[in-house]
């Protein structure tokens, strides 16, 4: 007899695919995943620590900008404009400065031509600072560092909250 091989299909030796070992060229997705998600983490690390130098080193320029700018106003006026009268200054931009500046030496251009046209009567009245009136200098002052007293009594915000609280409200 011969051998007979079976013309059904399905009668052939089953090959199972479990014996097949996984063909090594196919990546590892999880893997590949888990590299991509540390990547990720470590460049928004990177990312965060690279903003922070930046907001470091533009604050650090402001700074150096508005320090050259003071020390502009000094060397242009260095009668007018010390120390002391330097740190009374609001603006924090080298444009706010200057502009501060000028506002300053306009004000004591005024002074000097209202104090060279006023003749002192005796030699006590000569001054020889003129300051002039707070209300021009007040613009260009920063504000004191001593608080103003508080009025005694309950303030109104007070009253409101004791009358909103309360159920009734007592008419006097």
């Amino acid at each position: 007899m011969e051998n007979v091989e079976p013309d059904t299909p399905g009668m052939e030796d089953p090959k199972p695919d479990a014996d097949k070992e996984p063909d090594k060229q196919e990546p590892d997705w999880k893997a590949l995943s888990r590299k991509h998600e540390n990547r990720e983490r470590e460049n928004w690390e990177a990312l965060q620590k690279a903003n922070a130098q930046l907001t470091e080193r533009e604050t650090a320029i402001a700074e150096r900008d508005a320090q050259i700018a003071r020390m502009t106003l000094q060397l242009e006026n260095p009668t007018l404009f010390d120390e002391d009268t330097l740190s009374q200054c609001k603006a924090t931009t080298p444009e706010g400065i200057k502009e501060w500046g000028e506002g300053i030496a306009r004000i004591a251009e005024k002074l000097k031509a209202q104090y060279a046209t006023t003749e002192p009567k005796s030699e006590h009245d000569k001054d020889p600072d003129p300051i002039g009136t707070p209300d021009d200098l007040n613009k260009f002052f920063a504000p004191s560092p001593v608080p103003s007293p508080k009025p005694k009594g309950p303030s109104p915000q007070d009253l409101y909250e004791q009358a909103r609280n309360s159920r009734t409200i007592k008419h006097k």
